[in-house]
C-alpha cells in the first residue's frame, strides 16, 4: 500500500482502491441520542400504560366489590322480608288450622250430642 514509508508515499493502485470505496454509513451525531432518547420516551410511555392500567383495574375492582356489597345488603333485605312473610303466612295458616280444629270440635260436640240424644231415646 504504502511505497515508502519514510516518506509516506502512496502507491497509487491503492489510491484508486481508496476513492472507489462505498461510503461508510456513518450516523450523524444526534443519531444515536435520538435513538436513546426514543428509547427512553418508549420505556416512559410504557410505564405510564402500565399506570392507567393498574388504575383502571383498580377502579373496577373498586365498581365491583361496590356492587358486591349492595348485592349484598339487598339480599339481605330481600331475606328479611322473604321470611316476614313466611311468618306472616304461618300464622295465618295456624290460625286457620285453629279455626278449623274448633269447627271440626263444635261439629263434633253437634254429632255427639246428636247422637247421645238418640241413644236415650232409643233405650225409652
Amino acid at each position: 500500500m504504502v511505497d515508502n514509508h519514510v516518506e509516506g508515499e502512496v502507491d497509487p493502485s491503492y489510491l484508486h482502491w481508496l476513492f472507489n470505496q462505498a461510503p461508510l454509513k456513518v450516523m450523524p451525531e444526534g443519531s444515536a441520542r435520538e435513538l436513546r432518547d426514543r428509547e427512553e420516551e418508549i420505556e416512559v410511555r410504557i410505564k405510564q400504560v402500565r399506570l392507567e392500567v393498574e388504575r383502571n383495574y383498580r377502579s373496577t375492582l373498586d365498581i365491583l366489590s361496590n356492587d358486591l356489597k349492595n348485592a349484598r345488603e339487598e339480599l339481605a333485605q330481600c331475606d328479611a322480608i322473604f321470611k316476614e312473610r313466611v311468618r306472616l303466612i304461618q300464622k295465618r295458616a295456624e290460625k286457620e288450622h285453629q279455626s278449623t280444629i274448633r269447627t271440626l270440635h263444635e261439629d263434633l260436640g253437634i254429632v255427639t250430642g246428636a247422637m247421645e240424644q238418640q241413644e236415650e231415646e232409643y233405650k225409652k
